[in-house]
């Protein structure tokens, strides 16, 4: 028997969470793509994406296959001992404690602040000090920006700093924001983004690391090719200086990457938008709360995310109804330190992302999500939220 509480289908259409949607010029442009690349004009527009990331971040980037491969490339390059440890906030996406796993080092999972739901600058000292006293080797700290929401990035280094430890920022659910007026992906010493098909700009899969040199950017390349060196010389001979990876952007993600790139700022403040337009339509419900609060200007609104706070068995019945009406809402992550999968890893605290996993729930967010759908969407709340 299927427990699922979810699995019986909808009677009629679902509005998803997140709808692909595209501006005509974009499917213009991958139209006559598509058409040029079969008639054996064939454009690579990778170097064209990672200009524009390089001028917005003011740092050298690598377009590769998808998020999980920045993430784990970036933890390459920093040729860490095995073993080594990784503090990320034990409320994120599996994709961290993976590519953490890749390297052979040992993922440590930190409470995070119950405002931002972000790994927050207390939080952090309290782990490091912990492990450290416990004698842990600590090789970096990957703050993610959760939902879009930025952490606190300049006291995050700044404690870094003193304890030496470098920083991988995790930007895959904040493309396009900022930190008071700095563009979050900046401030690590390298930072990922994806271009997954549920992003601000989707790539239908891809991801980008930005990083501090070009040396290293260089060295990239040749680790998410298999390891292979350039050709020389005209001669076009695979010689593997070592090993690496197949985490090479596709040209069919990238040119579509680059159609897109005009509109992110666009794209952003229709999601925020989307935003308000819950918050408004939520004021009599006292029920709610929203990620930061309603005015945080550090929030892309990449997903708009609120707690039920009459507790875990309201939120449930909130999935249910609105599932049982056509609409589709998730559940904030499960912290990592409570999945199967990890575990035997260390966690430290953990009691504020537990209550946020299990209260908080994530509406439709896509950009071109219509006035009635909201409407409809606003409407099942309030009566999930009465029953």
């Amino acid at each position: 028997m299927n427990h699922d509480p979810y699995h019986h289908a909808a009677k009629h259409a679902v509005i998803p969470l997140t709808r692909i949607s595209w501006e005509a010029d974009v499917t213009n442009r991958m139209q006559l793509w598509v058409e040029e690349t079969a008639q054996g004009r064939f454009k690579d527009e990778t170097q064209d994406v990672e200009t524009y990331f390089e001028a917005q971040l003011n740092r050298p980037c690598i377009a590769v296959s998808s998020g999980t491969a920045a993430l784990h490339v970036a933890l390459r390059l920093l040729g860490l001992k095995p073993g080594s440890e990784i503090i990320i906030p034990t409320l994120t996406y599996a994709a961290c404690a993976n590519a953490v796993l890749y390297e052979g080092l040992k993922p440590v999972f930190c409470d995070v602040n119950p405002q931002t739901w972000c790994l927050g600058g207390e939080e952090l000292v309290d782990a490091l000090e912990g492990r450290l006293k416990a004698g842990a080797r600590i090789g970096a700290v990957m703050p993610v920006h959760l939902y879009g929401q930025a952490c606190a990035m300049q006291e995050l280094k700044e404690v870094c700093n003193q304890y030496g430890i470098p920083v991988i920022e995790d930007v895959a659910q904040a493309l396009g924001g900022k930190r008071a007026g700095t563009n979050l992906g900046s401030m690590g010493d390298s930072a990922c983004f994806s271009f997954n098909a549920n992003k601000v700009l989707s790539g239908m899969g891809g991801g980008l690391l930005a990083v501090r040199t070009n040396a290293e950017k260089h060295s990239i390349r040749d680790i998410i090719r298999h390891g292979r060196l350039p050709f020389e010389d005209g001669l076009a001979h695979y010689v593997h200086e070592t090993m690496g990876f197949n985490y090479q952007i596709s040209g069919y993600s990238a040119a579509l990457i680059h159609a897109q790139l005009p509109y992110l700022e666009d794209r952003i403040a229709r999601k925020r938008e989307v935003f308000d337009a819950y918050c408004r339509g939520f004021l009599e419900l006292d029920d709610l709360h929203a990620q930061n609060g309603t005015h945080s200007s550090n929030h892309t609104r990449w997903l708009s995310c609120f707690q039920v706070k009459s507790g875990p068995e309201s939120r449930d019945r909130l999935c249910q109804t609105l599932w049982q009406d056509g609409i589709e809402s998730r559940p904030v992550f499960k912290p990592l330190h409570q999945q199967p999968a990890y575990k035997d890893f260390t966690c430290c605290g953990g009691q504020h992302a537990e209550n946020i996993a299990k209260t908080g729930i994530c509406f439709p967010s896509s950009c071109d999500l219509q006035a009635n759908e909201q409407e409809k969407i606003i409407e099942s709340v309030g009566k999930g939220l009465k029953e």
